[in-house]
């Protein structure tokens, strides 16, 4: 019986691409690096600091580039849309009695902004650094997990990218890709997923 889900917060509640496509260019201009195109970005929208630091920033530190973002959130949250029902998917569960915590790869401090300014609540909400490692590692799937008080196997993860579904794997807790992403399972949009956690249930009694 599915008793917590786990949510990615890009691309899953919150339509932040072209948010996050001028907040790294803006750190591009910071750190006196050359823009990156959205071809470019789209490549690796979703993954950790970490691996902007690698790829776009090689000359500055993680907490050097996640302190630049949090300065600037505002050239994020001009750009930040609630994806259509994430918030009346995720109160819904609350209601159900269901656990819910976001796991993203966005530093914890800016994913909280981002979802207050949303108005989407959910338990628990961990950030990429927030753990040692983040995803693709299992760190914040275990995490969120633990703080929920659930097993992996009553645990669904629902993510639009590999990091989530692979994260998910490694942690041994189903996944529920959304937005042409495949897991365990896949969904067109949020709007479905209640109906798929009952699916999911269902087997799980037979």
């Amino acid at each position: 019986m599915i008793r917590a889900i786990l949510f990615d917060m890009d691309g899953v509640l919150v339509d932040s691409f072209d948010g996050w496509l001028d907040l790294i260019n803006a750190a591009a201009i910071h750190f006196n690096r050359s823009a990156i195109s959205r071809d470019e970005f789209l490549k690796v929208y979703g993954q950790s600091t970490q691996l902007d630091v690698e790829i776009f920033f090689p000359d500055q530190s993680v907490e050097e580039v996640d302190a630049y973002y949090e300065t600037q959130f505002g050239l994020l949250a001009q750009n930040v849309k609630l994806m259509p029902e994430a918030k009346s998917v995720v109160e819904e569960l609350i209601h159900q009695g269901i656990g819910t915590a976001v796991i993203t790869n966005t530093g914890g401090g800016l994913a909280r902004n981002i979802l207050n300014q949303v108005d989407v609540r959910t338990s628990h909400v961990i950030g990429g650094d927030e753990v040692t490692h983040a995803k693709p590692a299992a760190d914040m799937v275990i995490l969120a997990c633990e703080l929920l008080g659930v097993s992996a196997r009553d645990a669904v993860v629902i993510g639009d990218s590999r990091f989530d579904i692979e994260a998910a794997a490694a942690a041994g807790v189903r996944s529920i890709g959304v937005n042409g992403i495949q897991g365990d399972y896949s969904i067109e949009d949020l709007g479905t997923l209640l109906e798929k956690l009952a699916q999911i249930n269902e087997e799980d009694l037979r």
